[in-house]
């Protein structure tokens, strides 16, 4: 398991997970992801105040918090948290 919190610094994933479980939190800072295949992880995304971004885990949801996960059999999770900040899971490509 890997986690990281950060106060108002900016958190960035990119790479292919494996099979590890990522726990990564922010105050204010943003959250940036980017897997290869978009299939080779579940998510799930939470922002307070923010906006969670994402081309990966279908439509966000309406609301004050944002919040969304995609469910499926995958080796790797996130889980995403930030209080203010902008939380964005992409596919990224080499």
């Amino acid at each position: 398991m890997i986690e990281v919190h950060a106060g108002t610094g900016r958190i960035q994933y990119l790479g292919d997970p494996g099979q590890g479980f990522y726990k990564l939190m922010t105050s204010t800072g943003n959250i940036d992801v980017g897997v290869p295949v978009a299939g080779l992880a579940h998510f799930k995304a939470r922002s307070v105040k923010g906006k969670v971004d994402h081309q990966i885990l279908g439509p966000p949801l309406a609301g004050v918090a944002q919040s969304s996960s995609l469910f499926h059999a995958a080796a790797a999770a996130f889980q995403l948290h930030s209080l203010r900040g902008n939380i964005s899971v992409r596919e990224a490509y080499k």
